[in-house]
């Protein structure tokens, strides 16, 4: 209300103490001390009233009338459920933005998210260029472990298919793979470190340079 609204109320009841004035006036017949209620219950409908003019008023014009990169990413959420991709995208890409010129004042994890869903939406619009620069943004940035392993394994797998860079895509699934605990999730990235490494092998013998089997074990590069 005050943040939202600028206004602040002065001599106002505590809500806590609302259901105790209620037993007294039941218990006595005295409804003094319900007046300040009712003067709280006025306030209240007319603040929801104003807030919901506000929220409104910022669904309707999108990314440019947030005012902070939490209310981008909480926008960006609420066009998404309600299947505006379009928009999201747009918010996303504002959090991103006004994370990066604001990090002081963005909170890390706002931040954070933003990137991921901003990375989420770019891929399932088919823009996985986009997508993998974001994820690698985020990573840059150092994230949770969980966020960490998303990104690795979505850049190991548009290095592998997209860019066709197999060092790359061999290096992210390996720190996916190192970071990854549960047990059908390392299976799935030991299959695909399997895979690459025979693409690699293949790619090697094409070029007529030595067998990776000759050479030794490769090592994940530092991504």
């Amino acid at each position: 209300e005050h943040d939202i609204l600028g206004f602040q109320r002065y001599d106002d009841v505590p809500g806590w103490e609302i259901p105790g004035r209620y037993f007294d006036y039941v218990r006595s017949g005295d409804a003094r001390g319900l007046e300040a209620v009712v003067e709280h219950n006025r306030l209240d409908v007319l603040s929801l009233a104003a807030v919901t003019a506000v929220a409104l008023r910022v669904v309707d014009g999108g990314a440019d009338e947030a005012r902070a990169p939490y209310e981008s990413l909480a926008l960006g959420r609420f066009y998404e459920n309600a299947g505006l991709f379009d928009e999201a995208t747009a918010c996303y890409r504002r959090v991103a933005e006004d994370g990066a010129t604001m990090a002081r004042s963005c909170h890390p994890w706002v931040r954070n998210e933003g990137l991921r869903r901003l990375a989420f939406r770019l891929h399932r619009d088919h823009r996985h260029g986009e997508a993998a620069e974001t994820w690698e943004r985020l990573l840059a940035l150092g994230v949770n472990e969980g966020c960490e392993l998303e990104a690795c394994e979505a850049l190991a797998i548009f290095h592998e298919h997209r860019s066709r860079n197999l060092d790359r895509a061999f290096a992210y699934a390996s720190r996916a793979f190192e970071r990854q605990k549960e047990p059908a999730a390392r299976a799935a990235l030991r299959h695909r470190l399997d895979r690459i490494e025979r693409k690699m092998e293949r790619a090697a013998m094409r070029a007529g340079g030595p067998r990776l089997s000759d050479a030794g074990e490769i090592e994940a590069q530092s991504v």
